[in-house]
């Protein structure tokens, strides 16, 4: 009988732990994705304030990581194709092609994406409106939700 508790406890002690690891991968790769809308942000302003507005459309062009101080630990750099295995889960790394920053995820048991069977995230920088005047933003290319 104490064994059965014992298992009981256990199976729930783990299934907190595991809730409690997705939720830091999810604060992590969100503060990652602000620290890239501030680079971009800051970036495409000091453009605009040194008089290269016609600049700005370059930003598109160019991999967001090099905005931030330090990347990430677990950044694995510019990928001309997505990594296989172990270590590409929990990481990010920059499509050059695509021109997409992508995040892959370690754990997604509460993860939903609008694309069944997908556990990545892509993000590109888009550059809006006339040069003068548009904004550059970050934009999510495939819609989820963490539940």
């Amino acid at each position: 009988m104490a064994l059965a508790v014992l298992s009981v406890l256990g199976y729930f002690l783990l299934k907190g732990i595991a809730y409690v690891q997705e939720a830091a991968e999810q604060t992590a790769m969100e503060r990652t994705v602000s620290a890239l809308e501030f680079g971009l942000r800051y970036e495409a302003a000091s453009r605009v304030a040194g008089g290269r507005q016609r600049d700005k459309a370059e930003l598109a062009r160019l991999n967001p990581m090099q905005w931030l101080a330090r990347p990430p630990e677990n950044y694995l750099g510019e990928l001309q194709q997505a990594p296989d295995g172990a270590k590409a889960r929990g990481s990010w790394y920059f499509d050059p092609e695509k021109r997409e920053v992508v995040y892959r995820l370690r754990f997604d048991e509460h993860f939903r994406p609008a694309r069944k069977g997908s556990a990545e995230l892509r993000w590109q920088v888009v550059v809006e409106g006339p040069e003068a005047t548009g904004g550059a933003a970050l934009r999510l290319l495939t819609p989820y939700e963490w539940f």
